[in-house]
Parts: C-alpha cells; structure tokens; sequence
C-alpha cells in the first residue's frame, strides 16, 4: 500500500531522507569548479573552441588586411635605410710631454668607439650640415618638405627629424661604428649619412691637424727650451768648475787645503778651549777672594820678595838687638826711648811697605789674570771665527760642487729628451703631419635597394596577432557578458542547486531524428536522448526517496524550455521501470499532453478538480506501459483557487491511490500563477533549464521563488545542450555512438 503525501493547504519544504544507497548528496557535476566568475583552463579552452571560428575568420580577414596594408604602405609610405661605417683606430702616437702636448691617453677602444657615435649625433653637426649650402643634402627631397612657403629651411623640424631617424650605434668586439638614415627615398638616405659623415670626418681631419700643428709647434718650443737649458748648464758647469779650481776644491775624493786648515785649527781650538776655560775660572776666583778681602797665597809671596820689606826687616832685627845689648839705665833714659822709637819707626816701615807691596801685589795678579783670560779669550775666538769662515767657504764650494754634479746630470737628461723631442719632429714632419689615430670611411655607402619599411615579414605577423588580440578579446568580453546557462558550471555559480542531469540538443543525436521529442525514451531507446533521460531518472532516485516523493512538479523559468518533453521522458523512463504513473497537464495556458499522445481534450484535470469522481473518465491510457495521462481538459475560471483548495488534494489522494507518482506538466513558474500555487503542494519540484537561452539572474529567481513558496525543489534538468561551438556534449555524443556500435573500448 503507498502513503499519501499531507494534505495540508501549505506545507513546509520536506528534508531530504536516505536511500538505500547512502545520504543524499548533490551531484558533483553542479558543484565542479570555482564559484564565482573566476575562469578555469577548461573554460579557456572551451571559449577558445565556441568561438574557433571566429578566431579563425579574424586571423584570415586581418592576414588578408596586413597583406594590404603592407603593399598600402610601400606605395605611400615607403621608408628606406642606407647604411655605413666607419673605423674607429686606436692612437699609436704617444707626446713626450703630455703636460705641454696636450695629447690624450690612449683609453679603451669601447670608449672611442661610444666618443665617435656621440660626435656624429651632435645638433651642432647636423646644424652645420643642413646650413651649408654647397652640401648635396641641400638637393634632396627629404630636405624640401622642411620648407617654408618662402623657401627658407625649418632648421629645427629638420634637426628633429634627423635625431629621430638618424642612427649611430657602436658594434661591440670592434673598431666599427654603424651609421643609418632611414627616410622615403633611398638615395636621400644615402645622400644624407655621406654628408653627415664627411662633414664629422672633415671637422675631426682639421681638429687633427689643428692639434698636430699645435703639438707640433709645442715640439719646438720644447726644442728650443731645452738647446738653451743645455746651453746655459754647460756654461754655469764651466763656471763652477774654474771657481772650485780656483779655491783648491776638486770633485774626486782628494782632501784640499782648506779642509787640512780646518782640521788643525778644530784641534787647537779644543786645546784653547780647555786653556781659556782654566783662565776663566782662575779669574773668578782671584775676583772672588778680593772681592771677600781675601788674598791668594801669591800676595804672600810678593810680599816675601819684596827686597825693600826685606832690608826693613833685618834693620828691625839689628835695631832689637841693639835695644837688648843696650845697658839698662832706667826705663826713662833717652837712650831707650830712641831705641824704642827707631823700633816702632820701622814697624810702621813695615806695615805700611807690606801694605803697598800687598796693593801693588793684588793689582798685578788682577791684572795679569784678566790679561791671560782676555788673550785666551781672543785666541779662542780667532780660532773660532776663522773656522766658521773655513766652514762657511767649505760649505759653499760643496754647494757648488753639488750644483756643478747636479747642472751635468740635468745636461744629461735634457740631452736625451732633446734626441727624444728631435725623433718625434722628425716623425711628424715624415708623416706630413698627419695623426696616427683617428676615424675613417670602412667602406662607401651603399643605395638600399628594398625597403627597410615596411616588410612583409613584420607587417602580416602584427596584423595577425591584431587580429588574434582582438578575436580572443571579443570572445572573452562575450563570455564575461554572456550569462545564459550552458554548462553544470554556470548552475553552480548561482549556487545551492542540484543538477539531476542535461540533455543534448535534438538537433545533435541523429537517431532521434523523426521522432516525437516527448517520448525519445520509448521509441529511440538507445539515443543519447533517452540515455541522458534514464540517467536523470537514476539521479532523481538518488535525490529524493521515491516511496515518499510520490507528487511531482516539473517547471521552467519561462516558455520553450522543454519542459514537457522533459517531463513526459521522466513520467515513461519511472513507468518503463516498472511504476504505475500518472502525467497530468497543468498548463492551463498552453496545454501539450493532449498533443503529444494524441488524446481527446474535452475532459480533463480542469473537470476532475470540479468534480474528483471525474478521474477515472478523464484519464487516458498511452502506448508506453504503465503511463496514464490527464489531459489539461477546459481551463476552469478560478484554476488557482482550485488549485489551492480541498479539491486538489482529494485529487492528489485518490490518484495515489491508484498510482505511484503523479506528475505534473505546469507552465513557466516565473509567469504563471497556477505553477506557484502548486508548487508547494506537491512534494517536489523539478526545474528545467534551456541552455543557452535562460540566464542566470532568471535560474536564481526561480530558485528564490520556490524558497519563498517553500517548494521542495529537487534540483534542475538543463536542457538543450548543444555539442557545436564549444558545446557541452560535443565529444560525448561521439564517444556515447562509437562505444555503442562497438567502435571503442
């Protein structure tokens, strides 16, 4: 016995319950790939293969525009390119005196080479070259466009043109430098690099010989300089020489008289000294003692001598001895008193000749003291200043002797770089003052016979990847533009869906050709068609649980989709299996099931839902097993409401009691009323999909629609799969017939 599905008025959406082959899950296929518009490899290739043909147009429509646009531009913008070089040597003449010559140092010949090409490409140059007016530059057609109307040169446009087209580039590993003009006439070409080049070769001939005449010039006033430095050494050389054989001095290692002079007078000048510092001290110390009151033991010895003191002396003596042989006669005789006083006469004698010899004594000790210390003293310093002047000649003619040894060895050096400075006039003057370095034509300027623009080679390879550009930028802006549905990926990017399966084109499989669409599954059994229907039946299966999805609504977003093809398919696939089913038409709009089978009209679901005991009159038997129809019969006045009703869900419950599922054919969910007051009274909603045709902002508001309602919706047949232009099933189809017919493995 089947259940019955609730008879509610409203019922809410069922979750999903297991089969016996596991839980419910979506089918990957709808989930494949990234959400979003983010594009894969395979969405690459399948751009690239829906629109090969456009690719292929446009790489031939602009093969053919670049081939014309090549003979275009050689007939009215042709541009030829003459060329020449020129050698770029080294210099091998190399000044004595580069302070004075003021010739460069030889330097890489990459830097040469990289000198010359930035010479050549100078505004000053090509300004001297457009001015003169007896160049041949002057006659050329290039020259004349840069005239005015008065027949003056725009020499600014001219020197424009010719830094934008006039081309100098060293080539490296080499001693060339690449020159090239390109411009309409291939003699002006030429024209215009053998003017430019002969006039930076005539501007570096004259600085060449401008600075050989220069360096030239600087040899002989070196020349010059050097004969009259020669000259003036060997005369002061002669002159120092007299000079020193003159004072004794010679410039071997021979020992002169003044140098035996200076040696004797150094070692009694030593000699003196000691005696001169003798006398010093014995000076201040006689000072010293006289100036203490102090008498040296010399003073003494004058007195001693003195024979005054001496003959005083003994008369003191012979007068004490007469005084004592005298007899005493009182000590108040006269003859004692004249004793005494001859006695005391002489010791004043004596005192007072001491003191004067004493004077006398110390003045000639003072005296002859200083006398020898002042003759010391002026021996020494004789000695002393003649030595200086010894040293101070000796010092001189050594100095002239180094002069005279230093004067010869400058002779010597201005002798060899005078040889030097003779060997390079003389090499000038035999290469006729002419430089040994320099720049100079390597071969002629040839006339470019083709021209270098425009060339077919680059001309049709640009044109093609134009054309190439713009194709894949057509087709990529059409699929960022293109919305329709047309794969599981784009039913994935509106999200929360589930694909029960796609069906080709009718167009793509041959053996339904001739065959009622709407029942493909019985009468082409083993067309793709039917395939891809049986699968969408497996699927379902394994979508919803079958005992108790037992009503079934199957929609479309909007009109043409199919859905009654689809619908009849489902209906004859779950009844070929052995199901009893019932396929009513809903679409009250544009009933077809009454069509496709052939039936009558006039009763139908419209009369059954008035009246439920009309349903077994108004059903219909078809020529697939286990399939019963109701037509749509007459459109009542009020089909939503009946729809809504208590009617609809006897009818619901009587025709379950006859068949395992009741499916319903309805119209677009987006445009009919009926479809949506239906959609949630049954247990489960299929939605089909046109490819290419429905978009998905209209999936995504049939899919809102049914949550509003909510429908329980089963997921989405996407139909009319097309295998051309990058379709879907393209490869499918064709491995699908060779597996069948036994062509592949």
């Amino acid at each position: 016995m089947t259940t019955l599905p609730t008879t509610t008025a409203v019922r809410m959406p069922r979750q999903s319950t297991q089969t016996a082959l596991g839980p419910v899950q979506p089918m990957a296929l709808a989930q494949s790939g990234p959400a979003g518009g983010t594009m894969t490899a395979n969405d690459v290739f399948r751009v690239l293969r829906a629109n090969l043909w456009l690719i292929i147009f446009s790489l031939i429509l602009f093969g053919i525009l670049g081939v014309v646009a090549n003979q275009l531009l050689l007939k009215y913008y042709p541009r030829f390119t003459a060329v020449g070089f020129i050698r770029v040597e080294l210099p091998r003449f190399m000044s004595l005196e580069r302070e004075e010559s003021g010739v460069p140092e030889v330097g890489p010949m990459g830097i040469l080479s990289k000198t010359q090409a930035q010479l050549l490409r100078q505004s000053t140059l090509f300004t001297s070259v457009l001015a003169d007016g007896t160049k041949a530059i002057q006659q050329t057609g290039w020259i004349q466009q840069f005239r005015k109307s008065n027949g003056t040169l725009d020499l600014a446009e001219a020197r424009d043109d010719l830094e934008d087209y006039f081309s100098v580039s060293p080539i490296q590993d080499s001693q060339l430098v690449r020159i090239s003009m390109t411009c309409k006439s291939a003699k002006d070409a030429k024209i215009i690099v053998e003017d430019i080049v002969n006039q930076h070769l005539s501007d570096q001939d004259k600085t060449r010989r401008d600075r050989n005449i220069s360096r030239m010039d600087n040899l002989n006033n070196m020349k010059r300089k050097l004969e009259y430095n020669n000259n003036n050494n060997a005369n002061q050389i002669r002159t120092l020489q007299k000079e020193l054989n003159d004072a004794g001095m010679a410039t071997t290692n021979r020992v002169s008289p003044r140098e035996n002079e200076l040696f004797e007078l150094t070692r009694k000048q030593i000699e003196l000294k000691t005696e001169y510092e003798d006398a010093a001290t014995q000076y201040e110390n006689v000072m010293s003692q006289f100036q203490q009151g102090m008498d040296p033991p010399s003073v003494e010895s004058f007195v001693m001598q003195d024979n005054q003191l001496y003959n005083l002396r003994l008369q003191l003596s012979q007068a004490e001895v007469n005084m004592r042989s005298m007899p005493t006669q009182g000590t108040g005789s006269r003859v004692s008193e004249t004793g005494r006083a001859q006695v005391a006469a002489l010791q004043r004698q004596i005192e007072d000749r001491t003191a004067e010899v004493k004077m006398t004594a110390r003045n000639q000790i003072l005296s002859g003291t200083q006398q020898q210390f002042t003759a010391l003293q002026k021996q020494y310093d004789g000695i002393t200043e003649r030595i200086n002047q010894l040293r101070n000649e000796l010092g001189d003619l050594n100095y002239k002797i180094y002069e005279s040894m230093s004067k010869q060895a400058d002779l010597e050096a201005d002798k060899e770089r005078l040889q030097e400075v003779q060997a390079q006039l003389d090499l000038l003057g035999i290469t006729g003052i002419k430089d040994m370095s320099g720049v100079s034509w390597a071969g002629l300027v040839d006339e470019p016979e083709l021209p270098s623009f425009p060339k077919l080679k680059t001309v049709l390879p640009v044109s093609l990847l134009l054309g190439l550009a713009l194709s894949l930028a057509i087709a990529f802006i059409r699929e960022a533009m293109d919305t329709t549905v047309r794969s599981p990926r784009d039913i994935a990017k509106v999200g929360q869906l589930n694909l029960l399966g796609m069906i080709p084109d009718e167009a793509d499989d041959p053996q339904v050709e001739g065959i009622p669409l709407p029942l493909a599954i019985f009468q082409a059994p083993t067309s793709v068609l039917a395939e891809q229907f049986r699968q969408v039946r497996t699927r379902l299966q394994h979508t919803a649980s079958l005992d108790t999805t037992r009503s079934i609504l199957i929609t479309s977003p909007a009109p043409g989709d199919g859905k009654t093809t689809v619908a009849v398919n489902i209906a004859a696939g779950l009844a070929l299996n052995g199901r009893r089913i019932l396929l009513v038409d809903v679409n009250f709009r544009r009933p077809q099931l009454h069509t496709v089978f052939n039936v009558n009209n006039d009763l139908g679901f419209g009369t059954v839902l008035t009246d439920v005991g009309n349903l077994e009159n108004a059903t219909k038997q078809t020529q697939v097993p286990n399939l019963d129809v109701l037509p749509c019969g007459p459109k009542p006045d009020n089909a939503t409401e009946l729809l809504e009703s208590q009617g609809f869900t006897d009818f619901v419950e009587k025709a379950l009691e006859q068949y395992d599922h009741v499916l319903f054919d309805s119209g677009p969910l987006l445009l009919v009323s009926e479809t949506v007051a239906l959609a949630p009274r049954v247990d489960g909603v299929i939605s089909v999909v046109r490819a290419a045709t429905n978009t998905r902002g209209v999936l995504t508001r049939l899919r809102d629609n049914l949550r509003q309602v909510k429908a329980e919706h089963l997921g989405v047949v996407l139909n009319g799969v097309r295998s051309q232009g990058g379709g879907y099933y393209g490869r499918n189809i064709r491995d699908y017939y060779e597996y069948q017919n036994g062509h592949a493995k």
